[in-house]
Parts: C-alpha cells; structure tokens; sequence
C-alpha cells in the first residue's frame, strides 16, 4: 500500500455466474517461501511484484491451525514494507459475500488490513481495518468509524466479515460473538490488502506484529427480481446537539426493471418527513443519491433515524420489502457552552495534495459554523506569515497537516474526531472581542477580554490571529497544484475535476493565516500566574494590515493557551462586523444540495428581508452557462437548478441577494 488516501468514486459493478470460495492455511506452502510466488490462488502483492521485499514469507512460529501461518511487522510510522494483496475474483456489489481469517497480535504491538472496493488496486478503498496496540479494533471508510470494539491481544482470534452486499448490511464478528453492524459508504468488495502498520492517528504506536492464518471467503450471487427499490445507504449524521443537518442516502435498483419515480420518507424524534422523486431512469443495479430538503435538528441521546422507500415506479410495494428501509443511530455531540475548537491547517499552494486540506476546512467550517475557529497556516507560497509558518513547522511532519486545539499532529482528513472530543470539555476561559480601526495607520486594534471561569493558575497564554476569507491573486504562486487531477485518487470536493495545477484565476482561498501577535507560542502569563473564577483581564493586539487585503474579509481569532501549550478555547469575528462596516445579511443558511449534483441540485434560501434576487453559473473556463433573474422575494423557499445539461466539472453559482454576492462552488458528476 504505496500511499493511503481515502477516497469514495464511481465503482463498476461484479456479478458472478456461479459461487466464488477460496480457503487457504498456508499448509501447502514451504516454510520460508513467498505467499505470492508460490501461491496458485492469487496471492499477490500491491504493485504485483512477488518474491520481494513486498512480499510476505510463510513461517511456523505461530499457526492457529496445522504448523504455518504469515508474519507481518514493521516499526515505520509509515508502515510495511510487506504489502499483501488476494484478490476476490472481481469487485462484487451484489449477493452475499463472507469472508474470515485468524489473527495474532502481540502485546502493545498492532496490525491491519484494508478492503479494496474496486479490482484496480488502489483506486478506492472498501474499509480500513486497524488492530490497534492497545486492544482497540477500529473500521473505518474515509476516516470516518463505521466500528469501535476490542479484540483479544496475544493470542488467536478469529475475525469474521457476513455482508448482505444487496442491502449494504456489513456484520463484523469477533470469535462468533457480534461487534458490530454498517451500512458502508462505499458497498463493494474486490481484495483484501494486508499491510503491516499502527498508526499513531488511530492510538496506535508505529510497531506492528502480527500472524495471519486460515484465511478464506466466498461470495453467492444475487437473484435479480423484477421491480426492487432499496434504501442502500443513509449516510452518516455527525453534529452538535440543536445543529440542523441534512438527511441524505443512496436509493439503488435491485430489480431487472428501470426504476423512473420512487417516495422516500423518514422518521426521526417524532415526526416524520418525505419527499417525491420523479423523471428518473435509474437502469438495474444503478444507485440514486438522495438528499431531503428538510433537515433534522438533533437532540440529545442516541435516536432511531429510519428512512423508508415506497411507490416505486408510482406502485405501493416492490418484489422485496425487505430491503425498503434502513434505520442508523444518531448520537449528536453533547457541546460545552461557549466552547469553541481552534483548529491550524498547515498547507502551501505547492503541495499537491493540500487540497484535500482545504476541502476538509471549509467542510468543518461549514458543518461547525459558530463553533469552529479555523486558520490556513501558509508554506512557501505568497500567502505565507514567516512567524506562524516556522511556528507550526515545528508541530508537524508534512503538509497538508492539522492541529486540533494545539493537539497531536493529523491528517486533515480526521479533524473533526479530535474536534467532536474536544468540544465536550468545559472551558477555562471565555473571551469577548472588540476592535477599531486607525486608516491614517492602516492598524487594527484588537482587544480581548477574558473571564475566567474555573480557576487556573501557571503560565496561561493569550494569542491573537488576523486571518483572511476569499484570497485571490495572480502569478504562479497562487496556482495550485492538485493531485487529484482527473480522479485517479479518488473524488476531493470537485478538485478531481480541476486540472493538476489550478490556474490562480480559479482558485480561491480561505482561512489563510495573515499574523499571529504577540508570537507562534503566545503572551506568557497572560492571566498572572494564577486566577480565581469571575477574574476579568484585557489585553490589546494590534495588527499592521497589508494594503492588499480585503478589510471587509479579514477575521480576527484570539486563543487561550493552557500551560502545556494546548488550546482552552478560542473565539471568532469578521472584522467588519465588529467595526460596523457590513450590515446584517439578508439571507441566512443559504445552502446548495446535493452537491456533487447528477440531475439536479436546488440552492435553499432563507431570506428575512424582501431582496432583489439573481443567479449566475459559470464553468471553471468562466463561461456562463445559467443565468436567471427571480426579481424579488421573501421568506425561505427553494430554487432548483437543473444540471441535466452541464458536463461534469465544476462549476461557480454566483448568487446576488440586494448588493450581497455570496459564491459558492458546485461539482456535477
């Protein structure tokens, strides 16, 4: 496994004629021999080189059946060098597929494998499987935890698969006794790739050291009725009690008949929503994404959410009830009041996989609006602050990289686990934000008020960050270089459709980092070296502004640091709107679903003045390819937008409400 990058895309389907069976426990094989060299069941390795240092050799050091079994180790944050793959004779989306193999793991060492979704080794990922050194057992698709359960160390255990590929039902058992039941996000299965690796990110320590044994599985195909619609998939619903989040999912055919209309509803707290989709021609065993235009608010406490299909081609029943519906849990994050995460991206516009940073920021910002306080910590590029620049370069070990609270170093991929754990602390301190501006100086004044609210004492800092939304430039320097040109590694927020260095004229960044006062580290003793609760202190920062930045788009952060350099909390303002220079918007929660869109899309507005509304789309060329004048309307309502006739790409919605100009970055499959 060269480079793991989680990735959801396209799949192409697998149906077998006949059931698919392997077994294999190494008996056969002699000691000392490469799996892959010597194996008649294609065993292989992940660049398809065998009887290397990719390979694995069959030992008899350990076996939980016969005398032989496999031996994996490394001590490589980074893992391998062995990197096993058995493919599963073609990428199966249907039928019933099992799989189960025994594992050894040794005390506070760790293992892992993978499932790979499509025959092409490499291209998307199925399931992460991580055998952590401290006993935990965590699957994941997309650094997303579809399972957390534990596993019994230093000794045999045997871990099963039962998946019901029809109906998207992953059951997970540990020595017969059920851990665990998903629906994944990506409902296909191709090979298993067995890859010595513990890492850090998951609670791991870097050392690896496992055997493997008895592997086998098989795969019964699925016997295609006539008419069958199924809910595959309601996607996972993350979020802090009272947050309003979207109800989304996949609706498959798994019937032989084209499927042109279906209901969809869903059951959540009491009530009960549901919506028509009609037009349609979803050809057999093709798949719908779905997104209701109605949200839930959560509440407290772990709750059924069901959604249900019914009327499928305008008809009560289907030939199968039972795949209609599908019911998760959703469990909303209990948030400290007042607590709010600061959360440090480091990217640079040379690094070609930063992308997936800037994807997985906005999405946090988006997702954790008024709680989430981001800076883009700029390398080596026209944005870059050289003070906050060597400051984080010393916290982390590449780029893209995050910091969760000044916590450990991540993939920006996993920010919102730290994210969703931190936020549940109570706080230390809050803090109030007020600013003026001097023109004749170009300065910002910034000042802080901090009330404590729990009593600390030792060195407490105090740090203030000016950052920036919606930077544009010209010049080389603010191109962009994207590794997930033309979607070989997997889809990235329509940067797939994007070329492998986005000209500077398409690209535009957020969150950037512009200084951060008094230094990286923060004013020493800020609060004295002790403070009782009710303590209030006030603190002035002031900010030389840069000609060329946007007033009305600079954010000013402050941070309140603990002792041990980690955040206690944070908090957040636009400065023009603590200088009074922008008026209350007039429309609120404008939002744009689905989104990647296949058919359609609809922009949800909700206005709280009558406005002059008027929409433009743009290809990433600049050509204008919608355009539409709604005059002027009021109150919340829904403009759909049909996206039958758009290529795939992406594509910029130019929304003007009054004088107010909000953008926003459409991706069409």
């Amino acid at each position: 496994m060269k480079k793991h990058y989680l990735t959801l895309g396209a799949l192409l389907g697998f149906i077998s004629l006949g059931m698919a069976q392997i077994n294999d426990d190494f008996e056969n094989y002699p000691i000392g021999s490469y799996l892959g060299a010597t194996s008649t069941l294609g065993w292989t390795t992940w660049s398809g080189t065998t009887g290397g240092t990719e390979d694995v050799k069959i030992v008899d050091t350990k076996a939980a059946s016969g005398t032989k079994s496999i031996y994996f180790s490394t001590t490589s944050a980074n893992g391998g060098p062995n990197d096993v793959v058995l493919p599963f004779g073609g990428a199966y989306t249907t039928g019933q597929f099992n799989f189960e193999a025994n594992f050894f793991v040794e005390t506070n060492k760790g293992g892992y494998f993978n499932f790979q979704a499509a025959t092409a080794i490499g291209s998307v990922w199925a399931l992460d499987c991580y055998m952590v050194s401290n006993g935990d057992l965590i699957m994941t698709n997309s650094g997303a935890t579809l399972i957390s359960s534990s596993y019994p160390v230093n000794t045999w255990f045997n871990l099963k698969f039962d998946v019901n590929l029809n109906s998207n039902e992953w059951n997970v058992y540990v020595d017969n006794q059920l851990v665990g039941t998903f629906a994944n996000p990506v409902n296909s299965i191709a090979s298993i790739d067995i890859y010595p690796v513990n890492p850090t990110g998951v609670g791991g320590n870097n050392n690896a050291s496992y055997w493997v044994d008895d592997v086998s599985y098989s795969h019964t195909p699925y016997n295609i009725p006539n008419k069958n619609g199924a809910v595959t998939l309601v996607n996972r619903i993350t979020g802090l009690v009272s947050q309003e989040r979207a109800v989304s999912g996949k609706f498959r055919n798994l019937g032989t008949t084209a499927i042109t209309s279906f209901d969809v509803e869903y059951t959540y707290n009491g009530s009960s929503y549901s919506e028509s989709f009609t037009g349609l021609n979803i050809a057999s065993l093709a798949t719908f994404d779905f997104e209701f235009s109605q949200p839930i608010a959560l509440i407290a406490g772990a709750n059924p959410l069901t959604v249900t299909v019914t009327n499928v081609n305008g008809v009560a029943g289907d030939d199968d009830a039972g795949d209609d519906a599908k019911t998760v849990t959703v469990d909303p994050t209990v948030q400290a009041p007042g607590k709010k995460i600061f959360v440090e991206e480091g990217t640079g516009t040379w690094c070609q996989w930063c992308p997936r940073g800037a994807v997985y920021m906005d999405r946090m910002a988006h997702n954790y609006e008024g709680y989430f306080v981001g800076i883009a910590v700029h390398n080596g590029d026209p944005m870059t602050d050289p003070t906050y620049d060597t400051g984080i370069g010393a916290l982390i070990s590449g780029y893209p990289s995050a910091l969760v609270n000044r916590g450990a170093d991540i993939d920006p991929s996993g920010i919102e686990e730290p994210f969703l754990s931190e936020i549940t602390i109570p706080q230390s301190a809050d803090m109030t934000l007020a600013t003026t501006y001097t023109a004749s100086s170009n300065e910002i004044k910034l000042t802080v008020t901090t009330t404590i609210a729990t009593a600390i004492s030792g060195n407490w800092k105090l740090l203030a960050v000016l950052s920036e939304d919606n930077v544009t430039g010209t010049g080389s320097g603010y191109n962009q270089s994207n590794a997930y040109a033309g979607g070989n590694n997997g889809v990235m927020g329509g940067y797939e459709s994007l070329p492998s260095s986005v000209p500077a004229a398409q690209m535009v960044y957020d969150h950037v980092g512009r200084a951060i006062l008094p230094s990286f580290e923060g004013l020493s003793n800020a609060f004295g070296t002790a403070a009782n609760a009710g303590d209030v202190f006030t603190h002035d920062f002031v900010f030389t502004v840069d000609p060329t930045w946007n007033l009305n788009n600079l954010i000013l952060n402050s941070v309140v640091l603990r002792p041990d350099g980690t955040a206690d909390n944070a908090n957040s303002e636009f400065f023009a709107i603590l200088n009074g220079i922008e008026t209350t918007e007039t429309a609120t929660n404008v939002k744009l679903y689905p989104n990647p869109a296949n058919g359609y899309s609809n922009l949800a507005l909700d206005l709280t003045a009558a406005s002059k509304i008027e929409l433009t789309i743009t290809d990433i060329n600049g050509r204008v390819v919608a355009q539409r004048n709604y005059g002027t309307l009021n109150g919340a309502m829904v403009l759909p937008i049909n996206t039958t006739a758009f290529a795939s790409g992406i594509y910029v919605i130019k929304l003007t409400i009054d004088n107010e100009v909000k953008t926003l970055r459409l991706a069409v499959e």
